[in-house]
């Protein structure tokens, strides 16, 4: 019986001892994947910068007969407007308003902030000029 004791006794300490390399191996490994998690979301944000400033570049390049086209519509982007367009053009452009767009816009024209009532009686004859930014903004329910 002594003997059954001294091996059980031993093949637990073996056992103790494979558990802490196991514990070691695996909580290296965990700090292996942290890096990689870490590197890769580095990556993806340069990715996104990088993104964004070419956009920007492009629209810069097609600003000469373009308009931008945010916010809460159906088909945000860049649009061709040649000399000029009106809202209810550049609107069918971009898909349409959403459910959720407001009624509220603003045109960022050369740095100028003009707000704007969608739905007021003149706003068909609202002219979007070729490097305007139009932004919808989200109805606030």
């Amino acid at each position: 019986m002594r003997y059954f004791y001294t091996c059980l006794l031993a093949a637990l300490s073996l056992l103790a001892t494979g558990c802490s390399n196991m514990k070691g191996h695996y909580e290296y490994e965990l700090s292996k994947a942290k890096e990689r998690e870490e590197k890769d979301l580095a990556t993806i944000t340069e990715l996104q910068e990088e993104n964004r400033e070419m956009r920007n570049a492009l629209f810069e390049l097609k600003k000469g007969d373009h308009v931008m086209v945010l916010g809460e519509i159906n088909e945000p982007g860049i649009y061709y407007v040649g000399d000029e367009a009106s809202l209810v053009e550049v609107i069918e452009m971009a898909g349409g308003e959403t459910r959720f767009t407001s009624r509220r816009a603003i045109i960022n024209r050369g740095g100028n902030r003009i707000e704007i009532d969608t739905i007021a009686n003149g706003s068909a004859q609202i002219v979007l000029l070729p490097g305007d930014v139009l932004y919808f903004s989200r109805l606030l329910l």
